[in-house]
């Protein structure tokens, strides 16, 4: 005598609706991850410091754009070549994060936000030196 019928075909559907779920999370995760920048100007491979003088908007108006956005204090600005694209990396901190913050060099749009916490970064001072455009 059978209590529960199809009661395995129930929760074979459930097994592979969870299943279908964490697919398609991870898979967005996966596309998060590797999703490409587009900024307005483009640079392909060539050094970013040689083509710093392309950028439409200035490191100060740069640091003001990445400070309002997470509401900080901008530290450092540094001009970048991010996916073939100008843009300003800008350190922001607030009281609970450093952000790395991507400018378009050419627009003034940000492009990406991160925060440094968990990379190895102390609220912004140990980044990269050689692209550091001083105040």
């Amino acid at each position: 005598m059978e209590i529960n019928p199809g009661g395995d075909k129930m929760r074979k559907r459930i097994i592979t609706a969870i299943v279908s779920v964490f697919a398609i999370v991870a898979t967005g995760y996966v596309l998060a991850a590797t999703t490409n920048l587009t900024g307005s100007i483009h640079i392909g491979d060539v050094d970013e410091k040689s083509v710093a003088n392309q950028a439409k908007i200035t490191p100060d108006e740069a640091k003001q754009i990445a400070a309002k956005s997470v509401n900080g204090t901008a530290k450092r600005v540094e001009v970048e070549n991010e996916d073939g694209y100008l843009v300003y990396g800008v350190i922001v901190n607030t009281t609970a994060h450093s952000y790395d913050i991507k400018v378009d060099a050419g627009n003034g749009n940000i492009l990406k936000t991160e925060i440094n916490d968990n990379e190895g970064y102390e609220k912004g001072t140990e980044i990269e030196e050689k692209n550091k455009i001083e105040d």
